[in-house]
């Protein structure tokens, strides 16, 4: 059997496909029975908003990845077309590879210019900060750390806390 290797495993994909990721496992809700009420809250909680965050920073770093990709090719298809021009210029070729870095040429133009346009990067990180902080305050809720040590108001926070991280991400992202 074939295994990929990491770096095509991480190459962006034309059609992006979803591969959720629940913020509470399974093996963790057997393994730590004590703590089934805190799961319960974070899933009732923080799983919604989290996985909307981590689907929108997966959408928008693959379409990011595919820019950069797409205008890495065509940069190096044009100075490939330039190269074999300069070596081969006679006739049709030469016509047809004139031709081809014209059009190569404006292919990096375009790409280029969508690229530096286009929100995906920015977005990406925002909704990837705004997940990790979402699972960070899954950490801290379960250590019952900080504003999560007092029981009467720890959900509370929580939901604040929640409701701050997803109008953040809304406002960058």
């Amino acid at each position: 059997m074939l295994r990929t290797s990491a770096l095509f495993r991480r190459l962006p994909r034309w059609r992006w496909r979803s591969k959720p990721q629940p913020l509470i496992r399974a093996e963790l809700l057997a393994r730590f029975p004590d703590y089934q009420d805190d799961f319960q809250v974070l899933t009732t909680h923080v799983e919604r908003p989290y996985a909307r965050l981590d689907e929108q920073a997966g959408r928008n770093q693959n379409r990011a990845r595919l820019l950069g990709c797409l205008q890495l090719t065509a940069t190096t298809l044009l100075s490939l077309c330039a190269g074999v021009h300069l070596v081969m210029d006679q006739g049709a070729t030469g016509a047809v590879l004139r031709i081809a870095g014209v059009i190569f040429g404006l292919v990096v133009g375009v790409v280029g210019q969508v690229n530096r346009t286009s929100p995906a990067r920015a977005t990406y990180l925002s909704a990837r900060r705004g997940a990790e902080q979402l699972r960070t305050l899954c950490w801290l809720y379960l250590g019952k750390q900080g504003i999560y040590a007092d029981p009467a108001t720890r959900q509370r926070s929580l939901c604040q806390a929640v409701l701050r991280i997803e109008q953040e991400a809304r406002a960058n992202g």
